[in-house]
């Protein structure tokens, strides 16, 4: 297995939430996100969000990979994930407020990169946009939705000489239909869209030709796990990108 794997892990891993999944709703959250109303925050009690067996397919650059994914985030804090090829562990990684790591398990190497770029071209989402795209029950009190409606779906937009950031939802099961980030002077961007139970999705922030689909898994809220992506510094490279 290549290195591919490893930068293909730098995007992937914030979507393997955006797929349908079934929901188990811990006993302080009494509800699931299907009847959330008043623009998804009639209520503000979800802290943390754990996805468990998710499944990717990825292609890129004639080869082909399929991961099996788990996902958790924490409110306002970070989102990790854990990444799987043919039962080994490839990669985990954690993206905070201003930096991503990730852990490549299978070459000792851990990359570390800045979220917010001090010099160049500013990446067309932050951490704010990602974590809505786990879910907008983390984020409710800044969350806000457009004030129309349109195909049976809710819009968020929000655009600037530079950048532009459109998210829609259904209006009925409040789940994500799509999304696109973009910077109008790079011309990066990153796009989705849910087509039944797969969340579909094309980017090209760190290369050209990234395609992948996500799908399944068990989702659980206010469930609290212990983080860890501590390595032996004396096996492991580290690389700052």
């Amino acid at each position: 297995m290549s290195n591919k794997i490893v930068y293909i892990g730098f995007v992937l891993f914030i979507f393997c939430w955006g797929c349908k999944s079934s929901q188990k709703i811990s006993s302080s959250a009494p509800f699931p996100e299907e009847v959330i109303e008043d623009a998804f925050c009639s209520e503000d009690s979800v802290h943390s969000i754990l996805h468990k067996n998710a499944t990717a397919i990825v292609d890129f650059s004639g080869d082909r990979y399929e991961l099996d994914m788990s996902l958790y985030a924490e409110k306002d804090s970070f989102v990790f994930v854990s990444a799987s090829a043919r039962g080994i562990e490839a990669f985990r990684a954690m993206l905070t407020r201003d930096t991503v790591f990730v852990v490549d398990r299978i070459n000792r190497i851990v990359y570390q990169m800045p979220l917010n770029k001090r010099f160049g071209y500013k990446l067309p989402v932050d951490f704010r946009n990602l974590q809505w795209l786990v879910s907008p029950l983390l984020d409710c009190e800044n969350f806000r939705i457009s004030p129309f409606e349109h195909d049976s779906s809710f819009y968020w937009v929000e655009t600037d000489h530079e950048l532009v950031k459109e998210l829609s939802f259904s209006s009925t099961s409040f789940t994500l239909s799509a999304f696109y980030f973009t910077n109008r002077k790079s011309s990066l961007f990153l796009r989705g869209n849910r087509d039944k139970d797969r969340l579909h999705v094309k980017s090209n922030l760190m290369f050209d030709g990234l395609e992948f689909s996500v799908w399944g898994g068990e989702r659980f809220y206010n469930v609290k796990r212990e983080i860890n992506l501590n390595v032996n510094p004396r096996k492991y490279d580290f690389i700052e990108l």
